[in-house]
């Protein structure tokens, strides 16, 4: 109902709205109420919401919240990524991660590609919560499996804003407009 008041004539994407049909516009919102629906379902902690603004191809503003986290990540149109409030340092630029580096993984990750010698390997629930981990460098990256635009869109607007970005396991940049 919100995004009918506040973005009235923006097409919205999302899963649960009809998204067996593309979206045509160059400006369009992306929606995901329940990412990690599985992990919703059995009371785990990472799931979340996200939405995200695309304009022409990428993804130019997000939200992500993690309910049970009570985690909340915000990109704007413009200036930097915010964490529960707080700017963002863009990845490589604060205190370096302490102990083994973790890589997230989907539950269907088989080790291809093999994770970097001497990482940890966790597997969340959540497309969401993992990339926003990553952005505020709470994991050293990530492997996504099958995902929707809606999936992507929002931690895509946040890693960028941080000074990273995503790729296919070939090392092809991740495009939206291929989803």
């Amino acid at each position: 109902e919100g995004l009918r008041v506040h973005a009235s004539g923006i097409p919205v994407l999302s899963e649960e709205a009809g998204a067996d049909t593309m979206v045509a516009a160059e400006r369009f919102i992306t929606l995901d109420p329940i990412d990690g629906t599985a992990a919703y379902a059995a009371g785990y902690a990472y799931w979340g919401i996200g939405i995200a603004l695309v304009e022409r191809g990428s993804a130019v503003a997000s939200a992500i919240y993690l309910p049970r986290l009570d985690e909340f990540y915000f990109t704007p149109v413009e200036g930097p990524a915010r964490f529960n409030g707080e700017t963002m340092q863009e990845l490589g630029t604060g205190p370096s991660r302490r102990g083994r580096p973790v890589l997230l993984a989907h539950s269907d990750y088989r080790r291809e590609p093999p994770p970097p010698s001497g990482w940890k390997v966790r597997s969340l629930g959540s497309t969401l919560a993992h990339f926003a981990l990553v952005a505020r460098g709470a994991a050293g990256g990530a492997v996504i499996g099958r995902v929707q635009l809606w999936d992507v869109a929002p931690g895509l607007a946040l890693l960028e804003r941080v000074g990273c970005g995503a790729a296919l396991t070939n090392g092809a940049p991740l495009v939206l407009d291929d989803l």
